[in-house]
């Protein structure tokens, strides 16, 4: 893993969001997994948070809180169960950002390798009190409902979070996500799975729901996603995020524009929370 050169410290200091892309696209696309306008939208939502921001989930969302962390003298932790990943995010971190800037990335981040909703070692068993909240770990409904609540003990009384792959169905498992698993490991046909969306059958909707109903009240915030996912570039070369494999992108792009950016609109939900 090299590292390669933005500019000067005085220009990564003026340029921030440009600095931020570029370390974006230095990832693999196993780890550049959101959109440009989700890394800028976390960035630059990472100025709400009084001190502590809590992310679920390591990835290209990592290099952006970490640089919004740093930018703005706050602190992160991330919860994430894969060593490699943990292993490959924290030396990218390292190489790319900290030598260069002579940052101490203990000062900035702290990494907890357990399931975030662990009774043992999980989000609840923090004596930090994060008000800023990233979850984007597993993509089933139960799991996103018991890390809302996790999040809701450590919290104070007020507090944001930002859900990514609102626009996933809504189910009890990602089985999209395990039909690749087990067609790469040969125990499985490849399905060239159509394109559908409906948006009363999505995360979005029932995590909106199942918040409206636990806390006293719930405000959608606007971010610069909304206004700028529709011309964003990762969608136009990764495709929707979807699909697991590219032949049913290809397809599903030459069939359903208009139903594709219905379903890029919908990926994330960024609330502000009063208990």
């Amino acid at each position: 893993m090299q590292s390669y050169i933005f500019g000067t410290k005085k220009d990564i200091n003026k340029y921030k969001i440009e600095y931020l892309l570029f370390l974006k696209r230095l990832l693999p696309r196993e780890f550049n997994s959101i959109p440009d306008c989700l890394a800028i939208t976390l960035f630059n939502g990472s100025k709400k948070s009084k001190g502590l921001i809590l992310e679920t989930g390591i990835g290209a969302s990592t290099i952006a809180l970490f640089l919004g962390c740093y930018f703005n003298k706050k602190k992160l932790i991330t919860f994430e169960i894969n060593k490699k990943r943990i292993f490959f995010i924290k030396k990218f971190i390292k190489i790319n950002i900290c030598n260069y800037l002579n940052i101490d990335i203990d000062k900035y981040w702290k990494i907890k390798n357990s399931n975030s909703i662990s009774d043992k070692k999980g989000i609840s068993k923090l004596r930090e009190t994060p008000s800023f909240f990233y979850l984007d770990s597993s993509h089933n409904i139960k799991h996103i409902f018991n890390e809302i609540n996790a999040c809701s003990t450590i919290t104070k009384n007020k507090f944001y979070i930002i859900f990514d792959d609102m626009n996933f169905l809504s189910e009890n498992i990602n089985s999209k996500f395990y039909e690749m698993l087990n067609f790469k490991k040969g125990k499985g046909e490849l399905k060239k799975t159509n394109f559908s969306f409906n948006k009363n059958k999505i995360l979005k909707k029932d995590v909106f729901e199942f918040l409206n109903n636990n806390f006293k009240k719930v405000a959608v915030q606007k971010s610069y996603f909304d206004s700028n996912y529709k011309d964003d570039i990762y969608n136009k070369i990764y495709g929707t995020d979807f699909f697991y494999n590219e032949i049913s992108e290809i397809i599903a792009k030459k069939k359903n524009n208009k139903k594709i950016l219905n379903f890029l609109k919908e990926r994330i939900l960024f609330v502000k929370v009063e208990k």
